[in-house]
Protein backbone atom coordinates (compact mmCIF):
# COMPACT_ATOMS: atom_id res chain seq x y z
CA UNK A 1 0.00 0.00 0.00
CA UNK A 2 3.23 2.34 0.86
CA UNK A 3 4.67 2.08 -2.45
CA UNK A 4 1.53 2.44 -4.53
CA UNK A 5 1.17 5.45 -3.13
CA UNK A 6 4.78 6.95 -3.55
CA UNK A 7 4.33 5.88 -7.65
CA UNK A 8 0.84 7.45 -7.87
CA UNK A 9 2.53 11.37 -7.73
CA UNK A 10 5.07 9.84 -9.60
CA UNK A 11 2.63 8.53 -12.04
CA UNK A 12 0.49 11.58 -12.32
CA UNK A 13 3.41 13.75 -12.81
CA UNK A 14 4.55 11.82 -15.99
CA UNK A 15 1.29 12.15 -17.29
CA UNK A 16 1.25 16.22 -17.21
CA UNK A 17 5.30 15.97 -18.55
CA UNK A 18 4.06 13.57 -21.52
CA UNK A 19 0.74 15.85 -22.37
CA UNK A 20 2.59 19.09 -22.42
CA UNK A 21 5.44 17.73 -25.24
CA UNK A 22 2.92 16.13 -27.17
CA UNK A 23 1.97 18.57 -29.96
CA UNK A 24 -1.63 20.62 -29.56
CA UNK A 25 -2.47 21.40 -33.13
CA UNK A 26 -3.44 18.36 -35.18
CA UNK A 27 -2.52 18.44 -38.85
CA UNK A 28 -3.78 15.74 -41.49
CA UNK A 29 -0.97 13.65 -42.28
CA UNK A 30 1.55 13.85 -45.02
CA UNK A 31 1.89 12.03 -48.08
CA UNK A 32 4.82 9.84 -48.53
CA UNK A 33 5.33 11.11 -52.36
CA UNK A 34 4.11 14.88 -51.25
CA UNK A 35 5.86 17.97 -51.39
CA UNK A 36 8.54 19.08 -48.88
CA UNK A 37 9.06 22.15 -46.78
CA UNK A 38 11.64 23.72 -44.61
CA UNK A 39 13.41 26.30 -42.97
CA UNK A 40 9.76 27.87 -41.11
CA UNK A 41 11.26 31.31 -39.84
CA UNK A 42 9.26 34.41 -38.20
CA UNK A 43 10.71 38.24 -38.12
CA UNK A 44 11.15 39.14 -36.47
CA UNK A 45 11.76 36.20 -33.99
CA UNK A 46 10.00 37.80 -31.01
CA UNK A 47 7.84 40.70 -31.32
CA UNK A 48 5.10 42.82 -29.00
CA UNK A 49 1.46 42.39 -29.24
CA UNK A 50 -0.45 44.30 -32.26
CA UNK A 51 2.75 43.80 -34.29
CA UNK A 52 2.80 42.05 -37.54
CA UNK A 53 5.47 39.19 -38.14
CA UNK A 54 6.59 37.67 -41.50
CA UNK A 55 6.30 34.56 -41.71
CA UNK A 56 8.90 32.51 -44.22
CA UNK A 57 9.37 28.95 -45.63
CA UNK A 58 11.11 27.26 -48.29
CA UNK A 59 8.70 24.22 -50.62
CA UNK A 60 9.70 21.83 -53.10
CA UNK A 61 6.40 20.71 -54.66
CA UNK A 62 8.36 17.64 -56.97
CA UNK A 63 7.00 19.39 -60.40
CA UNK A 64 3.63 19.61 -59.28
CA UNK A 65 1.94 23.15 -58.42
CA UNK A 66 1.00 23.93 -54.72
CA UNK A 67 -2.79 25.17 -54.36
CA UNK A 68 -3.31 25.48 -50.68
CA UNK A 69 -1.78 26.13 -47.77
CA UNK A 70 -3.02 25.33 -44.24
CA UNK A 71 -1.45 27.77 -41.05
CA UNK A 72 -2.41 26.30 -37.59
CA UNK A 73 -0.89 27.61 -34.31
CA UNK A 74 -1.84 26.87 -30.36
CA UNK A 75 -1.21 29.66 -27.87
CA UNK A 76 -0.39 29.69 -24.33
CA UNK A 77 -2.02 32.60 -22.35
CA UNK A 78 -1.11 31.64 -18.57
CA UNK A 79 -3.02 28.64 -17.86
CA UNK A 80 -5.49 29.06 -20.97
CA UNK A 81 -4.96 27.81 -24.59
CA UNK A 82 -6.03 28.88 -27.45
CA UNK A 83 -5.89 27.16 -30.78
CA UNK A 84 -6.54 28.73 -34.09
CA UNK A 85 -5.44 28.40 -37.88
CA UNK A 86 -6.34 30.38 -41.52
CA UNK A 87 -5.62 28.85 -44.98
CA UNK A 88 -2.35 30.03 -46.88
CA UNK A 89 -3.84 32.17 -50.14
CA UNK A 90 -3.27 30.05 -53.41
CA UNK A 91 -1.44 32.75 -54.90
CA UNK A 92 1.37 32.70 -52.14
CA UNK A 93 3.53 30.09 -54.21
CA UNK A 94 2.56 32.06 -57.47
CA UNK A 95 2.57 28.83 -59.67
CA UNK A 96 6.17 27.84 -58.93
CA UNK A 97 6.88 24.26 -58.35
CA UNK A 98 9.59 25.60 -55.40
CA UNK A 99 10.74 28.43 -54.03
CA UNK A 100 10.09 30.71 -50.78
CA UNK A 101 6.46 31.24 -49.35
CA UNK A 102 6.02 34.80 -47.73
CA UNK A 103 3.25 36.04 -45.70
CA UNK A 104 2.41 38.64 -42.99
CA UNK A 105 0.61 37.36 -39.52
CA UNK A 106 -0.67 40.05 -37.60
CA UNK A 107 -0.51 38.68 -33.86
CA UNK A 108 -3.15 40.51 -31.45
CA UNK A 109 -2.09 38.97 -28.12
CA UNK A 110 0.42 38.18 -25.51
CA UNK A 111 1.45 34.42 -25.61
CA UNK A 112 3.90 31.74 -26.25
CA UNK A 113 2.89 30.54 -29.78
CA UNK A 114 3.58 27.11 -31.32
CA UNK A 115 2.92 27.02 -35.38
CA UNK A 116 2.45 24.26 -37.71
CA UNK A 117 2.26 24.63 -41.43
CA UNK A 118 1.93 22.34 -44.28
CA UNK A 119 0.97 22.73 -48.07
CA UNK A 120 -1.15 20.20 -50.60
CA UNK A 121 0.16 20.63 -54.57
CA UNK A 122 -2.80 20.13 -57.35
CA UNK A 123 -2.93 16.39 -56.98
CA UNK A 124 -3.75 16.41 -53.50
CA UNK A 125 -0.52 15.08 -51.78
CA UNK A 126 -0.04 17.01 -48.16
CA UNK A 127 3.26 17.91 -47.59
CA UNK A 128 5.34 17.10 -44.28
CA UNK A 129 4.53 19.42 -41.10
CA UNK A 130 6.46 22.23 -39.88
CA UNK A 131 6.65 23.37 -35.85
CA UNK A 132 7.40 26.89 -35.13
CA UNK A 133 7.64 28.97 -31.89
CA UNK A 134 7.23 32.56 -31.15
CA UNK A 135 6.95 34.95 -28.40
CA UNK A 136 4.57 37.71 -28.24
CA UNK A 137 5.13 40.19 -25.40
CA UNK A 138 2.97 42.80 -24.05
CA UNK A 139 3.01 45.98 -25.74
CA UNK A 140 4.93 47.80 -22.74
CA UNK A 141 8.06 45.35 -22.88
CA UNK A 142 10.69 47.44 -22.77
CA UNK A 143 12.97 44.25 -23.51
CA UNK A 144 11.47 43.22 -26.92
CA UNK A 145 11.87 45.95 -29.83
CA UNK A 146 8.41 47.63 -30.44
CA UNK A 147 6.50 47.48 -33.98
CA UNK A 148 7.13 50.10 -36.24
CA UNK A 149 4.20 52.80 -36.19
CA UNK A 150 3.38 51.36 -32.55
CA UNK A 151 2.69 54.09 -30.25
CA UNK A 152 5.16 52.15 -27.64
CA UNK A 153 7.99 52.62 -30.45
CA UNK A 154 8.10 56.20 -29.37
CA UNK A 155 8.84 57.17 -26.00
CA UNK A 156 7.08 55.50 -22.79
CA UNK A 157 4.37 54.67 -24.56
CA UNK A 158 2.18 57.93 -23.53
CA UNK A 159 0.15 59.64 -26.42
CA UNK A 160 -0.15 63.14 -26.47
CA UNK A 161 -3.23 65.18 -25.75
CA UNK A 162 -3.30 68.52 -27.48
CA UNK A 163 -6.21 70.58 -26.13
Amino acid sequence: MLRSCRLAPFTAGMVIVLAACAPLVEMPAPSADGPWISHLQFDPPETVAGCTVTMRFHFDAKGAEITSGLVRWSVAVGKRLNIDGVTLREDLSAGRVSGEVTTPLKISRPGYYRYRVQVEDIAGRRSNVLEGDLRVEVPWAWWVTACAGSQWSQGLGLVDVVG
